[in-house]
């Protein structure tokens, strides 16, 4: 599969985007400013809808799967990230684990999502905290 970035979308400089073509889709009118990285390996999954903002300095981790949904806007230095360190049998291991957050979402800048985030709601804080339902 030959991934295609949609002639709608608009890439900001110094932006890191690393992933294989299979493992990510994305929808139109997807806005992603300067200096963000988007990290999916191979066994990550990426989907991002319609009419969403990425900030600038924005950090996506995809260790599972991370699911956007469509009009979602994350405001500056937002850091995503769908696996986390654990314990296992007294060594450190990851945990992966699918992500979504829902349509018609706000990330406020410097936030930490480590965790699904419902419909609609603003998000903000380290880690992410409901600011208010829209």
């Amino acid at each position: 599969m030959t991934f295609r970035l949609p002639n709608s979308a608009r890439i900001g400089n110094r932006t890191d985007l690393r992933f294989n073509s299979d493992n990510i889709v994305l929808g139109e009118n997807i806005v992603i400013d300067d200096d963000v990285r988007i990290v999916v390996p191979a066994d990550g999954q990426l989907k991002i809808g319609d009419n969403v903002k990425i900030g600038k300095g924005t950090i996506i981790n995809c260790g599972g799967s991370v699911e956007i949904g469509s009009n979602v806007a994350f405001y500056g230095y937002c850091y995503i990230q769908s696996s986390r360190w654990v314990w296992n049998e007294g060594q450190k291991d990851y945990s992966y684990f699918d992500l979504k957050i829902g349509e018609f979402s706000t990330i406020a800048p410097n936030t930490v999502i480590s965790g699904n985030v419902s419909v609609p709601h603003g998000y903000r804080g380290q880690p992410g905290d409901v600011l208010g339902e829209w």
